[in-house]
């Protein structure tokens, strides 16, 4: 494979700030380098972070700190965004895709028909899809009005790092959002995190820190009142994440810039994800679907593309198909279906460079000539 879908974008500064750490003894001092990251996420937030070992330990966190009864989840998604929830118990519900491919807000009533039904607890998580704002995240708050603390607001932000709302960054429009610094993320850690807490629930970071370092009392020896877990990033995903995250404009612009040239070449072809009103995606990947397409032809399409060493999959298989969800409650126009079954996601690395994407679409015109015409 010579052009990924989107591969980690490490560079010389990033070397530099891992050379420093360990030329300094940085690494002796344990934790300090994810002290660091800690503080670069506050100020661009103005919220409190923690961060983990993966967005899912995030997840986790919140199913560990809540009992919910039932989990209100954005149906075309990645599955860390319900399991750690299901697996302690609460029910899922599938919320479907509107026009900007996340959640369409207009099934919130059915949020609210069955908040009212019960007396339970429960999460409302939206995901920003491929880094594309929701725009359901404008409305969810009269919910939060109706059923207070009883409703949880979550944004899955982890592909979102970057993306905004009328200027103000995913991730600050709910009680809590997660994000991810994976090894395909626009931030990289090579694997990492951070669970970001809105101003009514920072208080709970120093919880989050106890129980994601085996719940250590603070005293000389290990005593533990509790089991807790071995959530915290480590000093050398965290020095990775603050260099990084010093790059993220630039990496946010050359996700667009590579969005900006497939539309030019292939919006007679493909519908591209449309960006909300007064919304900037980060483009994490370049996400697209063909009218005529079916199953059989998308996958003939990422076969061409492999042979030409060009990687390409899917859109997200809608959680309410998958086995495990089979029984689960959804309520859907079925957009989701639709997109999973004729789109595609393209390469989209802020590593790829201009003539890498005149090679990447010339493939694609040709795959459409010679297997679909």
């Amino acid at each position: 494979m010579k052009y990924f879908l989107s591969s980690p974008d490490f560079n010389e500064k990033d070397y530099q700030a891992l050379q420093v750490l360990f030329q300094t003894g940085q690494e002796r001092y344990v934790n300090q380098p994810a002290l660091t990251f800690e503080a670069l996420l506050d100020a661009y937030y103005q919220q409190k972070s923690l961060v983990l070992q993966s967005g899912t330990a995030c997840f986790q966190l919140l199913a560990h700190w809540y009992n919910f009864e039932t989990v209100f989840c954005q149906n075309l998604t990645f599955i860390a965004s319900v399991a750690p929830f299901v697996q302690k118990g609460a029910t899922p519900v599938f919320l479907g895709s509107g026009v900007d491919w996340n959640v369409d807000p207009s099934f919130f009533e059915e949020v609210e028909n069955i908040m009212n039904q019960t007396k339970g607890k429960a999460a409302l998580i939206v995901t920003h899809l491929y880094g594309n704002p929701a725009d359901a995240v404008r409305y969810w708050h009269t919910l939060k009005e109706k059923f207070g603390d009883r409703l949880i607001l979550i944004e899955d932000a982890a592909e979102a790092v970057g993306s905004e709302i009328n200027g103000k960054p995913v991730g600050t429009f709910g009680d809590y959002a997660v994000l991810s610094f994976n090894r395909n993320k626009i931030v990289s850690t090579s694997g990492g995190g951070a669970l970001l807490m809105s101003q009514s629930h920072a208080y709970r970071y120093e919880n989050g820190f106890y129980w994601a370092t085996q719940a250590r009392e603070p005293v000389l020896h290990y005593e533990h009142k509790n089991t807790g877990f071995n959530w915290r990033m480590g000093d050398i995903n965290a020095t990775l994440g603050a260099s990084q995250w010093l790059q993220l404009t630039e990496k946010v612009i050359h996700r667009n810039g590579h969005f900006n040239q497939y539309f030019s070449a292939l919006s007679t072809e493909f519908q591209f994800q449309p960006e909300p009103l007064d919304g900037k995606s980060n483009r994490w990947l370049t996400a697209v679907y063909h009218a005529n397409w079916n199953e059989e032809k998308r996958n003939e399409m990422i076969s061409f593309l492999k042979n030409q060493g060009i990687e390409s999959r899917p859109i997200w298989k809608p959680m309410s198909s998958q086995p495990i969800f089979a029984t689960a409650r959804v309520y859907s126009s079925q957009l989701e279906m639709k997109l999973f079954g004729q789109g595609i996601c393209l390469p989209s690395g802020s590593n790829l460079k201009g003539n890498d994407l005149e090679i990447i679409i010339e493939a694609i015109k040709k795959g459409i000539l010679n297997l679909f015409l």
